[in-house]
């Protein structure tokens, strides 16, 4: 079974918490890489990413929506 994670700012992110997806908090597109790439491996099969940091990492995005 896939997991469900958000990717973001602790104001956007924190909410989702309570729904049960896992949360996890970046602040710059370079750590927000790291952070996707890592989870990617770890079963998630849906990452959402706040709109601010995904218009600082369009190659990430495209590389995992191709996959």
């Amino acid at each position: 079974m896939y997991k469900i994670a958000i990717v973001g700012d602790k104001d956007s992110v924190l909410a989702f918490k309570i729904l049960g997806v896992d949360v996890y908090i970046s602040l710059d597109a370079q750590e927000a890489r790291k952070i996707i790439d890592r989870i990617s491996k770890e079963g998630y099969g849906i990452i959402f990413v706040t709109e601010q940091l995904a218009k600082d990492i369009p190659e990430t995005i495209k590389r995992y929506n191709s996959e």
